[in-house]
């Protein structure tokens, strides 16, 4: 059964043979939002401010014929949605060999944002002025050591790696593996096509982005822009927040694992996509 998808393109998708799904972005906190208490007439309202916020960024794969897929960066840019697309891909094919390398890759060092901060840190340190700098330091007197020990590490605070610099340090590790492994594009050729429907996000349209979806096989199949509601995974967020708006977490850890918990449950739930397949997929 052949079927036509109508968004911004037309594409013949084999339902047997292709995967489709649909990807977003969200974000959630470990607390609800802030409430306020109501008091008598002619008073202030009080608000209660919630301490200790943290949040959890996630990407989300909701597949219809596949399997669906979570991911929790740091960040939300364009490494982290092509690493993304690279778990996707491992968690949607057949061939093992292939399926290793690819967690290889995910695993690296070399893409560790925090070990590439760390990296230029170590070099940033080694540089003549921050020595000067330290050295200045030590010299003015200071009464505790405990002092002198903040003084320095206001010194290594001062050390700034910009995002700009760890990205490009990422993308150019992926480039040189898409570079080193041509014959496994090939090989990726094989696998079920996977088509993704998403929104007009820069990092999905960068050139690394485009890349690593041709190399893995993936078809980006964008919306119209502004239109959230023709993405089904705009519900499945909803519903994951309404269930957890009144939950404080104590921990950022019990919030992942409610989140993991809760967005495999969603998207086995086929409401979701029921009604956009009805009104933008129909057999041919």
């Amino acid at each position: 059964m052949m079927l036509k998808i109508h968004l911004k393109k037309t594409l013949i998708i084999n339902p047997d043979e292709d995967i489709i799904g649909f990807n977003d972005e969200s974000r959630f906190n470990n607390v609800h939002n802030s409430g306020k208490i109501w008091h008598k007439k002619a008073r202030k309202n009080i608000i209660i401010k919630t301490l200790n916020r943290e949040s959890v960024n996630v990407i989300g794969f909701h597949s219809i014929n596949g399997y669906s897929v979570l991911s929790l960066p740091d960040k939300t840019n364009r490494i982290t949605f092509c690493l993304h697309l690279i778990e996707v891909r491992s968690k949607n094919m057949s061939n093992s060999n292939i399926q290793k390398i690819l967690y290889e890759l995910l695993e690296t060092d070399k893409i560790n944002e925090e070990l590439i901060k760390e990296e230029f840190q170590k070099q940033e340190i080694s540089n003549e002025k921050l020595q000067e700098k330290i050295q200045n330091a030590l010299k003015k007197p200071f009464k505790t050591n405990s002092a002198m020990k903040k003084r320095i590490e206001r010194i290594f605070k001062s050390i700034e790696i910009k995002n700009k610099t760890i990205l490009e340090t990422q993308e150019k590790h992926l480039n040189l593996f898409l570079d080193k492994n041509i014959k496994l594009k090939e090989e990726l050729s094989n696998e079920k096509r996977i088509f993704i429907v998403l929104d007009n996000y820069s990092a999905h349209k960068s050139k690394i982005t485009k890349k690593f979806a041709k190399f893995l096989n993936i078809k980006l199949i964008f919306l119209p822009t502004h239109s959230p509601k023709l993405n089904p995974i705009e519900q499945v967020w909803r519903a994951i927040k309404k269930k957890i708006s009144s939950i404080d977490f104590k921990c950022i850890e019990k919030l992942i694992k409610k989140l993991k918990n809760l967005y495999y449950t969603e998207v086995k739930q086929k409401t979701y996509t029921e009604n956009w397949i009805k009104k933008y997929i129909f057999k041919s």
